[in-house]
């Protein structure tokens, strides 16, 4: 494990992301690490499975930490102003989503649901 890829992973560890790569650069790594190292990084740990990359419809990969513990997922609260990111946990569209596929006979499905808003500190 590169000095880079470890800075990396251990601020995943501490904070939930998503977060791009000029983030990371920002929030957690010094200036000695480039950007073009960080990618590397960064596609490096997805294509290990250790990172999700998440995209937002704005151009920009932002990058979480897959949990190997848990088969759980979740989704996105995106303000589109300050493009401020929050986690929603609860996912009660999965009764309704789980009847919609078993009604076109479709097996092994996954869902990726964002949604997108403004919030509560930009509304003022």
């Amino acid at each position: 494990i590169t000095p880079t890829r470890k800075l990396i992973l251990e601020s995943l560890l501490k904070n939930h992301g998503p977060f791009s790569a000029e983030d990371i650069q920002k929030r957690f790594i010094k200036k000695d690490h480039d950007l073009a190292t960080i990618y590397r990084n960064l596609q490096s740990l997805e294509e290990a499975g250790i990172l999700h990359r998440c995209e937002f419809g704005d151009g920009i990969a932002r990058y979480e930490l897959v949990d190997p513990d848990h088969d759980h997922h979740h989704h996105h609260l995106i303000c589109r102003k300050c493009k401020k990111i929050e986690v929603v946990d609860a996912c009660e569209l999965e009764p309704t989503i789980h009847q919609f596929v078993k009604k076109h006979g479709f097996a092994d499905v996954s869902h990726i649901l964002e949604f997108f808003g403004v919030c509560p500190d930009c509304q003022g």
